[in-house]
């Protein structure tokens, strides 16, 4: 016999899985806009600063 958990308790669950799935969505998005930052603000300055010194 498989004991099953209440209802209240396998509800309190599904949501648990929910939201850590929820929450590697954002973290995902988080990653993402931190590369597109990167790329876009501090990789020029970077590219610009290394031009300068070879001059």
């Amino acid at each position: 016999m498989i004991d099953i958990p209440p209802l209240e308790k396998q509800k309190l669950i599904a949501e648990i899985a929910a939201l850590s799935q929820r929450e590697q969505q954002i973290m995902e998005k988080l990653a993402q806009k931190r590369k597109t930052y990167i790329d876009a603000v501090l990789m020029p300055k970077t590219v610009n600063a290394k031009y300068l010194k070879q001059k």
